[in-house]
């Protein structure tokens, strides 16, 4: 459960520290620490995905 939302964690983690992960989780309204925990959805999945994409200004890989 999570593994894919963690992974966007992990990313935006290397591209932008602490502030780009609390500006993934507001975005996305998916906390770091509830990731782990909820199963990895379609939607749940492409909402961090566009939240990761817009937080970064880049496209983050398909996790």
């Amino acid at each position: 459960m999570g593994a894919s939302l963690l992974k966007y964690y992990d990313w935006i983690k290397q591209f932008g520290g602490m502030t780009a992960q609390m500006r993934l989780a507001m975005k996305s309204g998916i906390p770091s620490a509830k990731a782990g925990t909820i199963p990895d959805t379609p939607d749940a999945v492409t909402k961090m995905h566009n939240a990761a994409k817009e937080v970064s200004g880049q496209e983050p890989p398909k996790f």
